[in-house]
């Protein structure tokens, strides 16, 4: 394109994953079982407004009743409040114990679910549900190390658990040993080798270490089992993007918005592609596109900036980069600005935004070296 400028202001991160995807225990680490009540029949002599007092005559099976209707409506809250009552009367009860340990931990209460974790182990060192929701709940509390504590009791009983072996899997991640974690992957792989959720948190793995290539394989092998997957798609085309294979990477976001066409961040990097091959117009109708979608997207708002001051139409990046602002707390925009204020020689301000770009986020190094260097150019020019 046009400017020297680095790219690299704009470059839009990997869609979360695991990635909005990265933590894979997604919200919801180990999920609790919600035993479904036998019949419609029974679910409907069951009052969810029934007092626990009139509750108390009908027996501890009338409790059950009530955990299990609360826990089919998500009301986690209300179901703790019913095992709380079937463990007062059968407090070695570990089957209730575990549900109410996933209640705890379906409303972040993760101390408190390892605690009935702990006790359920008391009772019986074996209940490997209860060693596999401890290492969950720990890795919530990102106590990564305990969590592996926890999940290698788990394989040791059962080596083969499929829970415990991607859990330890995330963990490991979360430590950073990827290499580790492929093993962990690969034995769950060894037993049902068409997984390709487990394949593409490989992928993302390999991802996560520069291998694109390997990745980009990886994706290969879960599109076979599952051609139309739009996630699978989108993850291969952003491994193309950092192989700088824009054009591939083009024809893979295209096949994903087949199958998801509303998905917004597929058309922001659509346009970040077009923009590295100087297709400009295309890449402003997907930005378009996004704005549609999503009208407060900031990114979208900088994309369109970053276009105009490739254009040189300085004034209009400049109002743009003001909209984008306002829908978000980054440090991108203030540099953009900082890259205009350079170019109109407005030396104080473009310095004052490169300073607000490394008080933002210091953790952005790239950063120095553009507020350096605007520092000697103007030294330089006044000499």
């Amino acid at each position: 394109m046009g400017s020297n400028i680095n790219t690299q202001i704009i470059v839009s991160e990997p869609e979360p994953s695991i990635a909005e995807s990265k933590i894979k225990i997604i919200d919801e680490p180990i999920e609790p079982i919600q035993p479904q009540i036998e019949s419609q029949e029974v679910q409907q002599k069951i009052d969810p407004l029934e007092s626990i007092d009139d509750l108390k005559q009908k027996g501890i099976k009338n409790f059950n009743n009530k955990v299990n209707y609360h826990c089919n409506n998500e009301e986690f809250d209300k179901a703790i409040v019913f095992c709380l009552k079937i463990v007062d009367q059968t407090p070695n009860d570990i089957d209730i114990l575990w549900q109410l340990g996933c209640c705890y931990q379906s409303i972040n209460q993760f101390d408190q679910a390892i605690k009935i974790f702990n006790k359920i182990l008391k009772i019986d060192p074996c209940y490997i549900d209860a060693l596999i929701d401890k290492g969950g709940s720990y890795r919530r509390l990102n106590k990564f190390r305990s969590a592996i504590k926890a999940i290698d009791k788990a394989l040791k009983l059962c080596p083969k658990n499929t829970d415990a072996l991607e859990l330890k899997a995330f963990c490991l991640e979360d430590l950073g040993d990827y290499h580790q974690a492929h093993k962990y992957y690969n034995k769950i792989l060894s037993q049902d080798p068409t997984n390709t959720r487990i394949i593409h948190y490989k992928a993302l793995a390999y991802q996560e270490t520069n291998q694109f290539q390997s990745s980009i394989e990886q994706l290969k092998i879960a599109l076979k089992y599952s051609p139309k997957n739009p996630q699978y798609l989108r993850y291969q085309a952003i491994n193309y993007q950092y192989l700088y294979q824009y054009r591939q990477s083009i024809q893979l976001f295209l096949e994903s918005l087949k199958y998801e066409y509303d998905h917004i961040q597929t058309h922001i990097d659509l346009a970040f592609s077009y923009m590295e091959i100087d297709e400009p117009d295309y890449a402003e109708s997907y930005l378009f596109q996004a704005q549609e979608l999503e009208p407060t997207n900031s990114k979208v708002f900088l994309y369109r900036a970053y276009l105009c001051f490739e254009e040189g139409k300085l004034t209009e990046a400049q109002e743009l980069i003001k909209i984008s602002i306002n829908f978000t707390d980054s440090h991108y925009p203030y540099l953009l600005l900082g890259h205009i204020a350079k170019v109109q020689n407005l030396e104080n301000l473009a310095l004052e935004y490169y300073k607000k770009c490394i008080q933002m986020d210091e953790a952005q190094n790239y950063i120095k070296p553009y507020f350096c260097c605007a520092l000697v150019y103007f030294r330089v020019r006044k000499i």
